[in-house]
């Protein structure tokens, strides 16, 4: 499937989740001026790292949705991880087994043993791989879904903030006035500096 169309359908179906504050002009109150204001290192630093997570933060305490769903992306990583403890234990298992089988095949004073105890690792571990083979398959896909549902959750955080930050750059955009006033300050002095060197010459 094209990307942009892709884009354009996960972005419709996550607008159900996006938060609808009670005015939808307001600045988000993260980004509001009371609760920002400290020194310039400090606020650049924090933006830098952090914005996008503050922004969501905001956005899931305002809609009971996105904070069920947000529940339910925190809880997976403990469910997976517990689910799949005794996989995990009996892959660990072998892989010791397969690992201390070749250390003892190595204390072989008579050489001639060593080859014919390779091919029967060799086959214990082929029947091994054919046992595990839907098992293995299975972890691959959830390996797969893990970083699927990684990606669909920056994207997740991306269109939901965007609007957030749209009514921040449209509300707080700085007043044009005051930037016009100190370019003619500085073409004032400027013109000033320059009927000097004038007179001096």
């Amino acid at each position: 499937m094209n990307k942009s169309i892709y884009l354009v359908l996960v972005a419709t179906g996550m607008y159900a989740c996006t938060p609808r504050p009670t005015d939808p002009e307001d600045t988000p109150a993260v980004l509001q001026e009371s609760s920002t204001k400290r020194s310039l290192t400090d606020l650049s630093y924090t933006y830098r790292e952090d914005i996008i997570d503050r922004l969501f933060d905001e956005a899931v305490n305002e809609d009971p949705k996105l904070e069920s769903l947000v529940g339910a992306l925190g809880s997976m990583d403990k469910v997976s991880w517990d689910s799949l403890d005794a996989y995990r234990s009996y892959t660990q298992t072998n892989e010791q087994y397969w690992s201390s089988f070749k250390e003892y095949v190595s204390q072989f004073n008579d050489s001639t043993w060593e080859r014919p105890m390779h091919l029967l690792l060799d086959s214990l571990q082929e029947i091994q791989r054919q046992r595990m083979a839907q098992h293995t398959s299975a972890e691959e896909h959830i390996q797969e879904n893990q970083k699927r549902l990684a990606d669909q959750v920056v994207l997740l955080k991306v269109w939901v903030t965007q609007s957030m930050m749209q009514r921040y750059q449209q509300n707080e955009l700085p007043d044009l006035a005051t930037l016009k006033a100190i370019q003619e300050r500085y073409d004032s002095l400027i013109r000033e500096v320059e009927a000097i060197h004038k007179l001096s010459q």
